[in-house]
Parts: structure tokens; C-alpha cells; sequence
């Protein structure tokens, strides 16, 4: 296949011619291979030669290039654990460090000039993970890591050997941030694909979420232990803000707070809280019954009274209101139509009134020995006839019912211990408002008294 002088009989292949000696303890192996170019003139021969040479420690050098000129391509240390092999490229005398290749498969790669290159790629094995540096020669710090089968990549910042962690992306396409030194990286904030913005606090690896950010400015406030982190608080955009109770993933909501300041108070489970209780700016205290979505207010405490209510959510009418100066206020109609029927006063004085609303009329007047009957119209009512009357109306001078003036009293409250309500009135009393009509402390029980 070869000629003696180790050129193909063709004239276009080449053909290696090798030579081994040992000078100094190393040995070297020389090829040269003759090679000759298309025009086939013998001046475009020119001799390539593969320059091998092998140390006493087991280090072997490779160069190649045409005779004279050879410039170093490799250098392999198989002793060493793990193997090394060193590439290098450039013209012979300025050979510079492009590549490191290790026996576990890592490799690592360099940019810079001869004495000058610098560490800025690391290959881990089969490729699974890509680590990027950044600095000068000999301060080359860790920058990136890219992990291919999950898509995770971290970055990192400080001094080479200490650098820590301070963000990551999740091939998921979530953001996190961390805080802390190399080893002792804790999770600060993430940001999830969909734009939710979440805090954390915690020694690392036990961080836990105390706030979380909705893509629509909603703001949520966390407590608990990692993973059983239970909501809070939550501020809405709107101005809202509610408080919760309850183990995570039942949180029900306890307490809102509107935006004018007003505060509604709930009670009931997850999904099912119902409105107890509504603290006005005004200091006025609407309480309400009935299940959530059907909730009626019952009464409401102002400054100047206790308003009291009947009727399904949505038409409460007003049947009693108790001012502050000591006047009891009756009420019949409907919602919005609702018209005063009597007023019982501070001094027993009890008035009844006829007419629609915004024109009742008074038509008579009971005091504790007198009854008085009235007609006219509004503002206008003149006295008709008057009459004493004794207030005991037994045989045993038992005092006359506080509301009506006629029955006589039968019952006391507990806990104030007032005896002034017949039972006719005490049925009414207990539905309205359940509260003293003398002292307005709220009543938790009623005694019939005997004599």
C-alpha cells in the first residue's frame, strides 16, 4: 500500500513515518506525515509532524504542525485523581488553555491569553448541569449554574470559594430570591408564572410564606409553621380589609373592615360566615341574624337610643326604639313606612298615636292616675275628655304594668331585678329588644312574682 519512502502510490493520501527515542529520561515519539497538495508539484509537499512526548511521571505532552513548527495541543496527567487532560490551541510558543477534560466526565473551559486564561465554563458529566465564572485569573468566582434535566438555574455573587446563592428560576418559570451566607442560603421572595408575589422568613430549608402578592394588588398576610402557613389577613384592592381564623385551608373570615372605617363582624365556618355584627364610624352597632345571604338586622345602638327591628333580610322594619333620655318609641307598618304608635316616657307618662307616617297624631295620653283622649290633626290635637284612674287595679293595690298602664305587674328581670312588666308585655319586651325597659341592661331571664 506504501511506498519505500512512505508516500501513497497514489500520491494523494498520506502516509505516516514514525520514530522513538528517549533523551533525559523522556521518551519521544515523532510521525510525520507527508502530505502534498491537489496541484501535485513536488515544492507543495510539506511534512506535518505528530510530536508525542512522554515524562518519567507519566505526563504526556502532544504537539503538532509542520516540522519546526509544532505547537502544543494536549496534555494528559493519568495519574492524577481523576484523570486530567489539558487542551490547548494557538501557534507554537503562545499556546494558550482553551479546555480541561476529567475522567468523571467534567469539563472545564478557559478564555485568555497565554498566562492569562481564566476559568469561565464548567461541564458537569454527560452535561446534566452547566456552571459559569466570572474574574480575573486565579479569582475565577462561581456566577451561574444551569441544570438541564429540571431547567433550574441559580447565580450567585461573592468572593471565590464563599460565593452564596442569591437567585433562582425554576423551570416552571418561577423567580426566587434568597439571602444569606455560602451554605446558609434562605428563600426571601418568589415570584410564581402567573404573577403571585410571595415573602418568606425562616432559617433555610425552613422558610415559611408570611405574605403573598395577587397579580390584581390583593395582599395576604400568613402564620404558621412551613407548608401549614393559614391566611390571616388579606387587604383588597379596593380598600377592603379582612381577618381570619382557622387551620389552613379553612380559614373563615372573622372580621372586615371597609374602607369608610365601618367594621362587619362574622361568625360561621369557610363559606359559610354570616354577618353578626357591623361597627358604624358613627358609632352606631347594627346586630344581624340568620344565616349567610339571609342575614337581618335586629337592632342597632347609637348614641341616641337602641333601634330594634323585625322582618326578613333586606325589609326590617322598625318596631321599638329606646332613647337614650329614657322614651320607649313603638312603630307598626311596613319598611319605610313605618309610623309611631306609642311612646312610653321616663316619668310613666304613655302616649298612643294614630295616622300614617310623619303624621301621627296624638289621640290619648295615660299618666299613673290619669287618662287623657285627644283629636285634631298634627301639632294641632286638643283635649277631648280626662279621668283618673287608680293605678292598682287588685284588690291587693299590686303596682300597674311600665308599659301598658293597665295589667298588673307579674314578672321581674334577671339580672337588674326590676319587677315592672305584665306578661302580656313581657312577650312583646323579650321579642323586640330583650332589654330592661327601666335600667336598659340586656335580660338574660324573666321570674314570675307571687303575693
Amino acid at each position: 500500500m506504501f511506498g519505500d519512502e512512505g508516500h501513497a502510490r497514489d500520491g494523494k493520501r498520506p502516509c505516516p513515518r514514525s520514530r522513538r527515542y528517549n533523551v533525559g529520561g523522556k521518551r519521544f515519539v515523532v510521525v510525520d506525515v507527508a502530505d502534498r497538495s491537489g496541484s501535485g508539484t513536488e515544492s507543495a509537499r510539506e511534512t506535518m509532524r505528530c510530536l508525542t512526548v512522554e515524562f518519567a511521571d507519566g505526563r504526556v505532552e502532544v504537539s503538532q504542525g509542520p516540522e519546526g513548527g509544532e505547537q502544543l495541543v494536549s496534555v494528559t496527567y493519568p495519574h492524577t485523581s481523576p484523570g486530567v487532560v489539558e487542551h490547548y490551541e494557538g501557534t507554537k510558543g503562545h499556546e494558550r488553555l482553551v479546555r480541561v477534560a476529567l475522567s468523571n466526565g467534567v469539563e472545564q473551559h478557559y478564555e485568555g491569553t497565554k498566562g492569562h486564561e481564566q476559568l469561565v465554563r464548567v461541564d458537569g458529566a454527560e452535561t446534566t448541569w452547566t456552571a459559569y465564572f466570572a474574574g480575573e485569573r486565579g479569582d475565577e468566582r462561581l456566577a451561574r449554574i444551569d441544570y438541564e434535566k429540571t431547567g433550574k438555574q441559580n447565580w450567585y455573587v461573592g468572593p471565590r470559594g464563599v460565593e452564596r446563592k442569591v437567585r433562582a428560576r425554576l423551570q416552571s418559570g418561577e423567580k426566587q430570591w434568597f439571602v444569606g451566607p455560602n451554605g446558609r442560603e434562605r428563600k426571601v421572595c418568589a415570584v410564581g408564572p402567573s404573577g403571585v408575589k410571595n415573602w418568606f422568613e425562616g432559617e433555610a430549608g425552613s422558610e415559611r410564606r408570611v405574605k403573598s402578592m395577587r397579580p390584581n394588588g390583593d395582599v395576604l398576610w400568613l402564620d404558621g409553621e412551613r407548608k401549614r402557613e393559614r391566611i390571616v389577613r388579606c387587604a383588597f384592592r379596593d380598600g377592603r380589609v379582612q381577618h381570619y381564623e382557622g387551620e389552613r385551608g379553612r380559614e373563615h373570615v372573622v372580621r372586615t373592615k371597609q374602607p369608610d372605617g365601618s367594621v362587619s363582624h362574622y361568625e360561621g365556618a369557610k363559606g359559610a360566615e354570616r354577618l353578626v355584627r357591623r361597627d358604624g364610624v358613627d358609632r352606631e352597632v347594627a346586630y344581624y341574624e340568620g344565616e349567610k345571604g339571609r342575614e337581618r338586622k335586629v337592632m342597632c345602638d347609637t348614641p341616641w337610643g337602641v333601634v330594634h327591628t323585625q322582618g326578613e333580610a333586606g325589609s326590617e322594619r322598625i318596631v321599638r326604639v329606646d332613647e337614650a333620655n329614657g322614651r320607649v318609641w313603638h312603630f307598626e307598618g311596613a319598611k319605610g313606612a313605618e309610623r309611631r304608635a306609642r311612646v312610653v316616657c321616663p316619668d310613666g307618662r304613655v302616649e298612643f298615636f294614630q295616622g300614617e307616617r310623619g303624621e301621627e297624631r296624638v289621640v290619648r295620653r295615660v299618666f299613673p292616675q290619669q287618662e287623657q283622649h285627644f283629636s285634631g290633626v298634627k301639632g294641632e290635637e286638643r283635649l277631648e275628655s280626662s279621668e283618673r284612674k287608680l293605678v292598682a287595679a287588685t284588690a291587693d293595690s299590686a303596682p300597674a304594668c311600665v308599659i301598658c298602664y293597665t295589667n298588673v305587674r307579674t314578672h321581674a328581670f334577671v339580672p337588674c331585678g326590676h319587677f315592672c312588666l305584665c306578661e302580656t308585655c313581657l312577650k312583646t319586651t323579650m321579642a323586640d329588644c330583650e332589654r330592661c325597659p327601666i335600667c336598659r341592661v340586656r335580660v338574660q331571664s324573666s321570674i314570675r312574682v307571687f303575693f
